[in-house]
């Protein structure tokens, strides 16, 4: 699933009912190459494609305008807290009847029927819903039951 502007919302409400920080930021792209222009477009044109909204190419003059400070009403990008966010889902999932597996990897996943069947290292377990918590290797367990096969690339940031 794509994490969009609808996604954003969705995080924004959810922070709010689960009580975890969030805060939407914004986000500049930096082109210091003329050369990398069309890549620029391109990440703009993604971006909307994504539903993102509010997305600008400016030029150098308007760049210094607006900067240091940027209108807190421009932004779409946002930050949370992933520690309070995990927390918080946890409290909220565990308050639900979810049982949690800590040490345990899933070395191989499958669906039959209307359930899964997980292959892990303390022995095979089965569930009707199963919540992948894999991190930059979700990609590893989404490639065993999806056609469509993913790669995720980590990046570094906030």
């Amino acid at each position: 699933a794509r994490f969009n502007v609808a996604g954003s919302r969705m995080m924004e409400a959810l922070s709010l009912e689960l009580d975890f920080p969030y805060r939407r930021c914004g986000a500049l792209v930096l082109c210091f190459d003329e050369a990398d222009i069309p890549r620029l477009e391109e990440l703009k044109r993604r971006g909307e494609r994504n539903g993102v909204e509010g997305l600008t190419v400016l030029d150098r003059a308007s760049l210094r305008r607006q900067e240091p400070r940027v209108s807190p009403d421009a932004p779409t990008s946002a930050i949370i807290c992933p520690f309070g966010m995990t927390i918080a889902l946890a409290e909220n999932a565990a308050a639900n009847g979810c049982e949690f597996r800590f040490d345990t990897e899933v070395r191989r996943i499958r669906r039959e029927g209307d359930h899964f069947l997980l292959e892990t290292n303390r022995g095979t377990l089965e569930s009707r819903v199963v919540i992948a918590a894999a991190g930059v290797y979700g990609d590893a367990l989404h490639n065993q039951l999806c056609e469509t096969k993913l790669t995720i690339v980590p990046r570094r940031g906030e």
